[in-house]
This record gives C-alpha cells, structure tokens and sequence, in this order.
C-alpha cells in the first residue's frame, strides 16, 4: 500500500477498537472481512431444487444445502489459519455467532447472484484474463503459467470452461457490491475524532511484577495438588488412540514407479516439438500514472500528464529510467526505473502487450490507455523465439509421461483397490502385492490429533473424505473385528484403506503420571495471584504518593504506535483520565503478572506522519459504502424472499 507506515496494521485494529461501539458498523464489516471471497472459490451450489432436507436456507427457489455450509466453513477456517498462523484458534468459529454469520454471508451470495443474474450483468473477457492471471496460485516466476493453471483447477476437480463460468458470475457479483460500496463517503468529523484518539501520544514509565519472580514463594502440598487433580480431571483425559498401517494409492504413487522407454520420450518429443519453442519475450520499462478508471476528471488530469512525461522523455530518451523513479506510479517498477522485467505474450493486459510488441528496441510507445491509468512504455530487450533440445527437456518430458502413466494406472486400479480392500478384509498385503504399492505404519494417534494422511490441514477441519475414514479407522470393525477399512477417497485422486495395529482405549492420566504438570499448573496460578496482590498493593501506594514506586525509563506511546504494550495496556493508558498529571494506572497482565504504567504528559503529534490520513480516511469511505450497501442489500434480501433453517446447522452432512 503506497505511503503506509509500518505500523498502519496495529493502527488499523486500534481503529475499529476504538470505534467498537458502533455495532451496526461492525457487523458490516464482519459481513465484508470473514465472510470468504468470491473470487476462485465460486459460489458452486447455486442450483434450484424443489425443498432439499438439509438446506440451512433457501434464496427464493434456490437452496443453500447443509454440505455446502460445512465446505464454506472448513474454506473459511483454512483461510483465518493463513491469516492468523500460530494465532489461530480453530474455536473461534465454533459458535452460533460465527455460524451464523457465515450463512447470512452465504445467503447474501446467493441474494447477489440472483440480482446480477436477474440485471444481465456480466464481467468482459479482459476482466476476466486480467483475474485469472492475477491469481497468485497460479503464478510461476512472477507471471501467470498456463500449465500450473490448469494443474490446479485439475486438483480441485475443475475444467477450465467451468471455472471460467464460475469465475464470470463471481465477478458479476462483485459488481453490484462495488457499485454501491465505492460511493461512500467519510465522514470528516468523525475522520477528525479517531485520528485525534489514535494519534494522541502519552508519556509513560512502567513498573512490572512478573509472575515467574513469586514462584519460588509457592508451596504445593500434597492436599492441594489431589484438589486440582480431582477439580480437572477433564484436562487429565487421553482419548483414545490406535497405531495403524495403510495402504495408499494415488497416480503419483503410482508414477514414481512407471517405467518410460526411452523410444516413447523420443518419440512424444518429435510429435510434440511445438510445446517445447519459447516464446519470443520482451522487456521493457514503463511510467504510470494511475487513474480510476471510472473518474473522467481524473483521468483526463493524468493523460495530460503522462503526455507531458512523453514529450519530455523522447527529446532525451536517457531520462527515461530516472523520469519513470520521480513519477512512475507503480511501487513495483519504479524503483527499477519502470523495468518490468521479461514478459511474453498473455502476461500483460491487451492494450499494454499490443503497444510493446509493435516497438522496436529503445524505441519509446505513444501514451497508452489500460484500466490502471495512462503508460508511457520503452522497449529495452527482446529474446527471440527458440527451440529446446531433446537433452533439455528429456527429463521434464520422462516426468511428464510418467504422471501420465500414473494417472492411467489410477483410474484402472480404483475399482480393484476397493475390492481387494473388502474381500480380504484381514491383511492389506494382497492389497498392496497386487497394485505394487507399500505399506505405511503410523505412531500412535486420536481422532482428534491425526496424522497424515488421515489429518487435515493443519488448524482446518477434516476433509469429507478424512473425516469418513477416521470414522471407520475409530469403528468397532476396525479395532474390534481387526478388518481393513474401506478404501476411502481422502482427496481427489488419492485412495487409503487402513487396518488397526493397536489399540488404546480413551483413559484418564494417573494423579502420579499428572503430578510435575498439576503443580507446574499450581504454582503458575498462584504466582501470578501473589504478582497481582503486589502490583495492586504498589499501585495503591502509587495513588497515595506516585513517587513511592520506582518506575522504568520513560517512552511515548500511542494507539498507533504503542511500542510493546499491546491489548489491555495500551487500552487503559489510552483510556486514563488525563485532567490531573501524573497519574498511575494498573493492568492485570494474567499468567504474566501485573504492571503499574504512570502517565506523565499527553500530547498530540504537531502533524500527522505521511498517509495516514489518506489511508483512514479510505478505510471509513469503505465502511460508509458498507453501510449503504447493508441497505441496499436489505432490500434485495426482501425482493428474493429469504428463508432459515437454523435446525440443519449443526447436523452432521450428507456425503
């Protein structure tokens, strides 16, 4: 984000604290924030169906069924992991609030969908290039790669022309959305209030009184850790656990162990020649200047200026790198001097590549009109198009056709795989002699901690597949009667049956196997009591006298910047009364202990640092438009005659 300053995020969280009791605002911004993007995912189940039993709502004859919630969620908690990394709790979604919000979000793809469907609105050609090659999954090099593209939609169960189709109506529907959202705008009293709160500074000294320093006065005696032990005995629970061998078939498997003549890579090499010319590529550096490309005045504004940079760059084409470092607008080519590196064709938007494939080296374009604004562009390079030799691609070429070999193997072996897994349910050797493949032992696991590959993502719910085979590793068929699971597809592609080696039944650990954890538990819990009795006996001392305690060195804080007192410290510093200086006040720090902040002087900053404002200032217009677009919403929500059924929310899906 250009001009952001490197503590905009901490600001930005601080910003809607501070504005946490305008709780229309934030349940818009809950709608625009957690419910999951349209753009690749799709909105896949829109079909019509009389009165399925397990819809959780139906969008006027359009339902919403109970699988397509639960693969929304599992999307959703993937993606807050990725967002969250060690942060991220998998409970945090584990309630009828956040369930709840996740179908609204649903319903209103559903509501957005039919309105765009019903206005014939669709998304161009370009646009829809200019997202697919946009996707960073499907990038390679930093520029868009066909065959990981069509790799991925593969892996995903996808055709090209269905997630095209799907991908159209998604942006679609994200036209109505932004037809209304980019209309709003900020409030400038209320700009004014929260960045005079967030910019606010506070100088302050701390005194802390850290829980670890009293753990040498804790004393655990035998009665009080058989009172924890008997008062916790949930959190002494082991489930149960099986150790487990399997049997796992996919055509990657398979292909690591295919065979290619060398006659057959030859041979799909003279008839493939063609896949294996490189393009002619092209480099080139340009200057920007950006544009909405729905503002005339603006637009108008930078053509003349880029047609001013043309001039000036044609009468001495040596200036151009330094011109595109002053006033390129592209923060990715600009300190490069506008090079943009090599590109071949389809790596850039139609107008871009048409004006950059027709110069010749050095020779500078006319002023180019995209989407982002007006370019000036000067070609600098060009590689011709080439073959590769047979000895350059001989290995990409034997790997190619071994995936391919596996993935023939697979398709021809799935029905064998699932017949030899249940007609001789007591071994997976003949399973794993017939098909050549080997047979894997797993450690010790729950159902509630697997382990690959019958785990999920990691922080992300199991998938249909693992789920249904955890079921069947975790039945009495299995641990009880000592058979083989069925084969199980846990991922597209990819085949397990499993068989129980051993068995541990759930159980409760042992007062003497629990006993270093219990008193470690203990004096944790007592030592931060005994810091927190301390720090509040040294704070009303600090009241009577603030000199009576011996504080740290004294630093500037703010809601934007608050150096290292994040959460509670910076909120109760922030929030003191400040008519009466120097003031103290305490904050419960929890198992950490307790500290003492005293707060010496408060002042504003004498000028706000470059791009605040602006980005603040944004930040509301959005969440003014999101107002409005709640409204208009509503009103669509009437229109397509909304129906809930909250009953099916928590029922277990239907494969």
């Amino acid at each position: 984000m250009m001009g952001c300053p490197h503590n905009f995020g901490s600001g930005l969280k601080n910003m809607f604290e501070f504005i946490r009791t305008h709780q229309k605002l934030m349940q818009i911004l809950l709608l625009i924030l957690i419910v999951p993007p349209f753009a690749f995912w799709g909105v896949d189940g829109y079909r019509r169906m009389s009165d399925p039993a397990d819809a959780v709502a139906k969008v006027g004859t359009h339902a919403i069924t109970q699988l397509e919630f639960q693969n929304a969620q599992r999307q959703q908690l993937d993606r807050l992991r990725r967002m969250l990394g060690n942060q991220f709790d998998p409970k945090m979604l584990d309630s009828a609030e956040a369930r709840d919000t996740l179908l609204d979000g649903l319903v209103t793809q559903r509501v957005m969908l039919d309105h765009s469907l019903r206005s014939h609105l669709t998304a161009s050609d370009d646009k829809l290039r200019e997202t697919i090659a946009a996707l960073p999954s499907v990038q390679k090099d930093g520029k868009f790669d066909n065959d990981t593209y069509k790799a991925l939609l593969t892996s995903q169960g996808l055709t090209p022309q269905r997630f095209e189709a799907q991908l159209r109506q998604d942006l679609a529907v994200q036209l109505v959305q932004s037809g209304v959202n980019d209309t709003g705008i900020g409030s400038k009293a209320l700009l004014d209030k929260v960045l005079g709160a967030l910019e606010q500074e506070r100088e302050v000294q701390e005194v802390s009184f850290k829980a670890d320093a009293f753990v040498a006065k804790v004393t655990v005696t035998p009665e009080a850790a058989q009172k924890y032990y008997a008062d916790n005995k949930k959190d002494f629970a082991v489930p149960a656990q099986v150790k487990a061998e399997l049997v796992q078939m996919s055509s990657a498997a398979f292909a690591t162990s295919a065979k290619v003549p060398e006659e057959d890579v030859k041979k799909y090499f003279d008839t493939n020649q063609s896949k294996y010319v490189q393009a002619e590529q092209r480099q080139a550096s340009h200057i920007l200047i950006a544009a909405d490309k729905d503002k005339k005045d603006e637009r108008a504004k930078a053509k003349a200026k880029a047609e001013e940079i043309l001039k000036a760059v044609k009468a001495a084409p040596d200036t151009f790198a330094e011109i595109a470092k002053k006033e390129s607008q592209d923060p990715g080519s600009a300190p490069n001097g506008g090079d943009l590196g090599q590109f071949g064709k389809g790596a850039m938007v139609p107008p871009f590549e048409k004006a950059a494939f027709a110069l010749k080296v050095n020779e500078i374009s006319d002023v180019v009109e995209t989407d982002f604004g007006y370019h000036v562009i000067r070609l600098t390079a060009v590689q011709e198009a080439k073959g590769k030799t047979f000895a350059e691609v001989r290995g990409e070429i034997e790997a190619e056709l071994k995936k391919q070999a596996g993935q023939k193997k697979l398709i021809e072996s799935v029905e064998r795989f699932q017949n030899l897994a249940y007609e001789q349910p007591d071994s997976l050797r003949p399973l794993a002699d017939a098909l050549g493949l080997p047979i894997g032992t797993t450690a010790l696991f729950s159902k509630e901690a697997p382990v690959p590959p019958f785990a999920a993502v990691p922080g992300a719910q199991p998938s249909a597949g693992t789920a249904k085979l955890l079921s069947a590793i975790f039945s009495d068929d299995a641990i009880v009667k000592k058979r083989n699971t069925e084969a199980v597809e846990v991922s597209p592609g990819n085949w397990v049956s499993a068989r129980v080696l051993e068995h541990k039944p759930a159980s409760t650990r042992s007062f003497e196997d629990a006993k270093k954890d219990i008193e470690a538990a203990i004096k944790a819990k007592e030592s931060a009591a005994l810091a927190k009795k301390e720090g509040e006996a040294r704070l009303a001392d600090a009241q009577k006298n603030i000199d009576a305690v011996q504080y740290g060195a004294a630093k500037t804080v703010s809601r934007l910047k608050p150096d290292t007192l994040f959460g509670d410290p910076i909120a109760k510093i922030m929030a003191a009364p400040s008519a009466k200086l120097p003031t103290v006040v305490g904050v419960d720090l929890g198992a950490q202990g307790y500290a003492i902040y005293r707060i010496n002087k408060v002042a504003a900053p004498a000028k706000s640092e470059e791009g605040v404002r602006k980005n603040f200032e944004s930040q509301l217009a959005r969440l003014s438009g999101a107002s409005d677009f709640e409204a208009y919403l509503s009103g669509l929500r009437k229109q397509s005659k909304v129906e809930v059924n909250k009953a099916n929310l928590n029922k277990p899906a239907t494969p």
